[in-house]
């Protein structure tokens, strides 16, 4: 309730302040943006492999050679990271572009001023009550959180079930991942110990990740939806989430969560994200059997709570707490899409913070846009518990690479990272490790609605939001987009 009331009053204020600084004058007309992701190799193999385990009901020692149709279902039932956003963002632009389209047949926003401030705020309000309605359906937030921890250990075979599927929408309802073994997790920490770290933290990086499409989206485009209650929820979940892992609160969770599971395939995979995050990287080098035996005598102990901590780890885990904070310092979360400096010149910024699987990286993104050439400039600071400064740069490039002739273009962007981040991805190490991506996008513009695209990134070992895999790979996607 405390969410709502403060994304009610960010909506009602906002609209006033955005006319202000973006101008009055401007064509604000909403776009739609579809990205659908088809392939994703290599990982359509791996999650064809979990699917196949999973349907087989197998740990991975036992594993069933997957099927046609585990691979034709895999880019849905076990989407890539990549593959993930694709579907959330579509799905948050396609309810919001709704509500927007609805609210322009309800009031004009071009009738006057008033008219323009009252539509701006019934969109963003009926978009928060759609948010609220939709979190806990497939291809919605919660749906994308679940996906993301899956996708840690999906490229061991492992098996896993997002009980999003199951439909159970009360309010009290738990949303977790299920049908992992024991022996899955033994084994996830003993062959990857910081991918079994960023299991813990991967779902909120999904939700900073919807964000950051749909901000990249709405600069790139001027989409100019009703995207308020996406970003507010996103962080205020986060703030929530990470802050309540050095309360005592995780007990009584936990606690509760204990009942009534002498079955390992109905438990959920962790408990308390973070206290399992913050665990697991003051503990690299812990076998996952020590966690003892769970308290219904069958199976291992897996979830941590506040009494599992240490002092150092509640300390740590606050003090990341509270660096959630800096995902607010953006103009976007205040609903100004640009800020105009002249008429060929124009910018926007956006601070954001992740959890990663050897600490944190903040992260400044900056929007230019000079005579409509648009790209995107991030700067990251990554640190662990014996470095507090590790740098890296991003660039993101859009452009035109190609006219085919009047009616067809070949459309693009490339993006570049290099980075200096702690040593196989250590949370106890002075040492670093460079490294980097490269990756290339295409899609031809023509005058079908969808648009096909091919992209292929290619990485060296480190971790990168939004990126499944922490050793090097390249990776080849292809998929359809619409802008409408």
């Amino acid at each position: 309730m405390k969410v709502i009331c403060i994304i009610t009053l960010l909506i009602l204020c906002f609209p006033c302040f955005a006319q202000q600084v973006e101008g009055q004058n401007e064509e604000q007309t909403p776009k739609l943006i579809l990205d659908f992701m088809l392939v994703d190799a290599p990982y359509i193999k791996y999650g064809a492999q979990a699917t196949a385990n999973y349907q087989a009901s197998v740990a991975v020692s036992q594993s069933v050679d997957p099927k046609l149709g585990h691979y034709l279902g895999a880019p849905f039932i076990s989407p890539s990271m990549s593959g993930v956003i694709s579907y959330a963002s579509s799905f948050y632009n396609t309810m919001n572009y709704g509500v927007a389209r609805g609210w322009d047949r309800i009031l004009n926003p071009d009738k006057s001023k008033s008219a323009k401030i009252f539509n701006d705020i019934g969109t963003e309000f009926t978009a928060g009550i759609a948010f609220v309605l939709t979190t806990k359906i497939p291809f919605a937030g919660g749906w994308a959180h679940e996906e993301f921890h899956r996708n840690t250990w999906a490229p061991l075979g492992i098996g896993s079930y997002n009980q999003i599927w199951g439909f159970d929408l009360a309010p009290d309802a738990l949303t977790y991942v299920g049908s992992i073994y024991d022996e899955d997790l033994i084994e996830f920490k003993k062959k990857d110990p910081a991918g079994f770290v960023r299991m813990g933290s991967a779902g909120i990086e999904a939700h900073y990740l919807m964000s950051e499409r749909v901000q990249s989206q709405d600069f790139l485009y001027d989409t100019h939806l009703p995207n308020l209650a996406l970003y507010w929820a996103d962080f205020l979940a986060a703030l929530d989430y990470v802050n309540r892992a050095h309360t005592t609160k995780t007990i009584d969770e936990h606690a509760t969560q204990y009942n009534d599971e002498p079955d390992q395939l109905k438990r959920d995979f962790t408990g308390n994200d973070f206290t399992a995050w913050v665990y697991d990287l003051y503990n690299g080098d812990e076998a996952y059997t020590d966690r003892g035996i769970h308290p219904s005598g069958i199976g291992i102990d897996r979830y941590r709570d506040y009494n599992d901590l240490s002092v150092e780890m509640l300390d740590y885990v606050k003090k990341i707490g509270n660096r959630q904070w800096l995902n607010v310092i953006s103009p976007f979360m205040f609903r100004v899409r640009e800020i105009k400096l002249n008429e060929s010149l124009s910018f926007n910024f956006a601070l954001r913070h992740y959890l990663t699987s050897f600490g944190d990286d903040t992260q400044l993104d900056i929007f230019i846009n000079k005579n409509n050439k648009k790209s995107i400039l991030s700067l990251h600071k990554y640190s662990n518990h014996d470095t507090e400064w590790l740098p890296g740069i991003e660039l993101t490039k859009y452009m035109d690479f190609l006219s085919l002739d009047k009616e067809k273009t070949l459309q693009g962007s490339i993006r570049g990272m290099i980075w200096m981040q702690p040593e196989d991805q250590l949370f106890f190490t002075k040492n670093s490790q460079a490294g980097g991506l490269l990756s290339c996008r295409l899609h031809l513009l023509n005058r079908s609605i969808f648009q096909p695209y091919l992209e292929i990134e290619s990485k060296t070992k480190g971790w990168v939001a939004g990126v499944t895999y922490l050793d090097g790979k390249t990776s080849v996607r292809f998929g359809v987009q619409a802008v409408l």
